[in-house]
């Protein structure tokens, strides 16, 4: 600490010329030359002097030029720490808007894909759906095509059962029509005769065609 009191001999030569931080030491200091004399640093204070001890210096000099001139390089330092910190601030809130913005870009795309995988899973629903349906159609198609298959087998052994027999025409069966209805003089009488109906006979000549004979009085 430097006496209140003492003035040291170069302190009119002293002149500080920048520093980079508040709590960074002074980046150099410059002498002035007085009357041709080289210039000289002072012995209480140097380039890695903090703030207090220069101000403290200053203050003990009792030389308002000295004191002013360290006053201006303080002011300065803390203009251009106060720029630094604005720039550091609009840096770091440049950072925070792209983070922001870009954290909004994936909610973005999250909220679509989880649209998408709910309008997929809804899809995928229906589809099982309709191929439940499909299948129970299906199944019904197999078991009717089964079925016809069936018929069809049926129809075959009948038609090769029949092979051989006589099958009855639209002229045989209109001959044994005529041998089976009432004459015209029966037909004259059909309302005072009591009437039956004869059983079905079944001709075997016939192919196993079933033909009912007409009505017969007794």
């Amino acid at each position: 600490m430097v006496n209140p009191r003492q003035v040291h001999p170069d302190a009119q030569n002293i002149g500080i010329v920048s520093m980079s931080s508040a709590s960074m030491p002074f980046s150099y200091l410059s002498a002035r030359t007085v009357n041709g004399r080289k210039p000289l640093l002072s012995t209480h204070i140097t380039a890695s002097s903090s703030i207090s001890e220069v101000v403290d210096f200053l203050t003990s000099s009792f030389l308002p030029r000295d004191f002013d001139l360290g006053k201006k390089i303080l002011i300065d330092r803390e203009n251009a720490l106060k720029s630094e910190l604005e720039g550091l601030k609009s840096a770091d809130k440049s950072a925070l808007k792209e983070r922001d913005l870009e954290i909004l870009n994936i909610r973005g795309e999250l909220e679509k894909y989880k649209r998408e995988n709910e309008d997929l899973t809804e899809k995928n629903i229906q589809l099982t759906r309709k191929i439940e349906e499909l299948d129970g159609e299906k199944k019904e198609y197999v078991e009717k095509f089964a079925q016809l298959g069936a018929k069809v087998n049926r129809l075959e052994e009948d038609f090769n059962a029949s092979k051989g027999r006589d099958i009855p025409t639209l002229t045989s069966i209109e001959e044994y029509l005529d041998g089976e209805l009432p004459t015209e003089e029966e037909g004259l009488n059909f309302g005072t005769q009591k009437l039956e109906p004869n059983a079905a006979r079944v001709s075997p000549k016939k192919g196993g065609i079933c033909i009912l004979k007409g009505w017969k009085s007794n």
